[in-house]
């Protein structure tokens, strides 16, 4: 029996002399040749027909779009396309028109692209995504069920080390037990380098596909050189630590300029996506971590669990909180300490009480080891992928 490969596989293997199977769908049609694409690899496979095939029959022709199952060899010394090989069919055991024909080639080929672009954007989620998790995983932290009502530092006195996907908002959590804020900082900053290096090094092919159906060859060029920089910058360098009393102060110092929205700026408001691009971009230039915020800083919502379960400093003004702030992006991870002293978390809850709450409580009246330090921030999938291509919108 034939073996299947799907065509990412096909061409990452090594040494196949063997007939094989590859299904697809047929993204181009060239004299004696199609393109079959089945998800995997951004650009596909080149395949050579058979003298005697199936589309030589004009009522009964391949089209793009078609979905085919062919039987052949992999000829990996065919430098006629992109990935250096090509796919020599034996036969075709299978094949299914496109259920919506279209006299009109132009739309048919922009759904193609659309399919093609939608695909890649697929792909470089899926590889976000596996990224985190594959570091999180070799640094020993576990996946929970956020489902099961538990406020999330509950967790790490558990486990230490935990996280969860929020498969909604294309955001991962993470918590730590035995962290403060500083190891928080530190520990998110190396898994945000993580995921940019493997990024960059697995989704070039699908990020040039996106790049390409929005700008033209030169800005293409152009824009890559910038963005390779800002990547350079961002893994070769550590990430500026301000605080947010410091931010204000130095946006003060600079409010003549037009863009800062001088009216905004003063203790304890909300830093605007404006404000903390210039502080990024302009006066750093370097990625920038902002923390200790005030109290009632609403910059991102809170829920009631997590204000009760925020550690404040020793000034009772300021929050242990922070934000990372990418150039061009913006705010891409958050977090904050939580409160080890399960006696100051009963006195905030006594002020403002909640069913949520009153929970809080009766968990920690059953778990006396709830009172070491811990900490947790949030990875913004969604922010990433922009960075990693600011010219295309979600």
């Amino acid at each position: 029996m034939l073996a299947y490969y799907r065509i990412k596989k096909l061409l990452t293997e090594k040494d196949i002399t063997h007939s094989v199977i590859i299904k697809g769908w047929v993204t181009d049609i060239k004299p004696k040749k199609i393109i079959i694409n089945d998800g995997s690899h951004a650009d596909g496979i080149l395949c050579h027909l058979p003298e005697n095939n199936i589309t030589n029959n004009k009522d009964n022709a391949l089209e793009k779009g078609s979905s085919i199952v062919l039987c052949g060899l992999l000829n990996k010394n065919d430098k006629d396309y992109k990935s250096n090989a090509s796919f020599e069919i034996e036969k075709i055991l299978e094949f299914d028109l496109p259920f919506i024909k279209t006299s009109r080639p132009q739309i048919q080929q922009q759904t193609l692209e659309d399919h093609l672009k939608e695909a890649a954007c697929i792909r470089i989620y899926s590889n976000l995504q596996f990224s985190i998790q594959q570091h999180l995983e070799q640094l020993e932290y576990y996946s929970v069920n956020p489902i099961l009502y538990k406020p999330i530092g509950i967790y790490t006195m558990q486990l230490k080390n935990v996280y969860w996907i929020d498969t909604l908002d294309k955001q991962i959590h993470c918590a730590m037990g035995f962290c403060d804020i500083s190891n928080c900082m530190d520990r998110s900053e190396e898994l945000l380098k993580h995921v940019i290096k493997y990024s960059n090094n697995n989704c070039k092919t699908d990020l040039e596909i996106l790049r390409n159906k929005t700008i033209s060859k030169k800005e293409n060029k152009e824009d890559q050189n910038l963005h390779e920089q800002r990547i350079n910058q961002i893994l070769q360098n550590n990430f500026t630590r301000v605080s947010y009393t410091e931010a204000i102060e130095i946006l003060k110092e600079h409010k003549k300029n037009k863009i800062l929205e001088s009216n905004k700026i003063q203790w304890g408001n909300p830093l605007t996506a404006t404000q903390e691009e210039f502080l990024c971009n302009q006066y750093f230039s370097n990625p920038i971590i902002i923390f200790d915020f005030p109290i009632n800083n609403t910059n991102e919502q809170t829920s009631d669990t997590d204000s009760v379960l925020i550690k404040h400093n020793d000034n009772t003004n300021t929050i242990r909180k922070f934000h990372i702030i990418l150039p061009q992006i913006g705010k891409v991870i958050w977090g904050f300490q939580y409160e080890e002293n399960p006696h100051i978390i009963k006195d905030k809850i006594k002020k403002h009480p909640s069913k949520e709450q009153t929970e809080i409580i009766q968990y920690i009246k059953q778990h006396p080891n709830y009172n070491c330090k811990s900490s947790s921030y949030t990875i913004d999938l969604k922010s990433i992928f922009r960075f990693m291509n600011d010219r295309i919108k979600d």
